[in-house]
């Protein structure tokens, strides 16, 4: 007997489906630097007015000894765990237009099981587009601009429109959905902000600004960006303080300046006379930062209360 992957709210699903609305999708998990997608859904669920559209079985979906729940233990015994929470909500953006987000771990197994469940959801709810969303850590300075890009599409590449330079890269659920949401005619895309590599395992709102922006100018939405903002002027002062006290920082940030600039901010791996970095070099630099991330999250522990 096959167990549903999920519960769905019939009635918040009926004021859903009169909408043709976006999907904006973030799974913990896999990769965003500077916690990009993070903090921009955090700044959502924190301040608009969440309603649960659909919720996932994690018990189905997540492995809790490779990423156990902390649990808080008072005076008197036990009295809370933290259980991983996955689901998709409908918020308003803005201008009051409804829009779903889903959010939570990545699963760590049944995916195709899971990315079927997402098409199906999408298509009960008449999801009009579909955008994933992350920060991909880049060699980049934080003194210029961020780039964001929107990389070939699932659906380019079901039509066979992919790039003349192939990477193979780790795979993750979120890529898998856009994939598989293209197959069924789904408009999606994935949305990316370049981060600067150093800062890549920090909180680093700027990024969530302008992962936000991106998504404003290739969807209908529209997000009040005045929270993110202000935590981005005041996280650009705090590292210009630590990197005023080491010369090695500043040599550091100069060189990637004169790079960008050589660009034209292209983002360009290479400079011009330069060796393009082969598909392997690129992957192995994924997986490196990949690891860094599970290094620090296995150092994470439940503070006391």
């Amino acid at each position: 007997m096959t167990t549903p992957l999920y519960s769905l709210d019939s009635a918040m699903a009926a004021e859903a489906r009169g909408t043709s609305p976006v999907l904006l999708y973030a799974l913990d998990g896999f990769v965003d630097a500077g916690m990009a997608a993070g903090l921009a859904i955090g700044d959502f669920l924190g301040h608009g007015d969440a309603r649960r559209v659909v919720t996932f079985d994690v018990d189905e979906l997540v492995d809790y000894r490779s990423r156990r729940p902390p649990m808080v233990i008072g005076e008197a015994g036990w009295e809370a765990v933290h259980t991983p929470e996955l689901a998709i909500d409908l918020i308003r953006d803005a201008k009051g237009t409804d829009f779903l987000l889903m959010y939570g771990p990545e699963p760590d197994v049944r995916w195709e099981a899971f990315a079927g469940a997402i098409g199906d959801i999408a298509g009960d709810l008449g999801v009009s587009q579909a955008i994933g969303m992350h920060g991909l850590p880049a060699p980049t300075p934080h003194t210029r601009p961020l780039r964001v890009t929107s990389p070939a599409t699932g659906v380019a590449l079901v039509q066979g429109e992919a790039r003349k330079a192939k990477v193979q890269v780790p795979g993750s659920a979120q890529a898998l959905i856009d994939y598989r949401l293209a197959e069924r005619g789904i408009d999606s895309k994935t949305v990316l902000v370049h981060v600067p590599h150093y800062l890549s395992v920090l909180p680093y709102a700027p990024a969530a600004v302008a992962l936000l922006e991106r998504v404003s100018q290739v969807s209908s939405l529209d997000f009040d960006l005045s929270r993110l903002t202000a935590q981005a002027e005041t996280t650009g002062r705090d590292i210009a303080r630590q990197i005023e006290g080491s010369s090695e920082l500043e040599e550091m940030v100069r060189d990637l300046e004169r790079r960008h600039d050589e660009r034209n901010g292209s983002g360009l791996l290479a400079l011009p006379g330069e060796a393009l970095p082969d598909a392997e070099t690129i992957a192995a630099e994924l997986e490196a930062f990949l690891a860094e991330q599970s290094r620090s999250d296995d150092g994470d522990h439940p503070s006391e209360s």
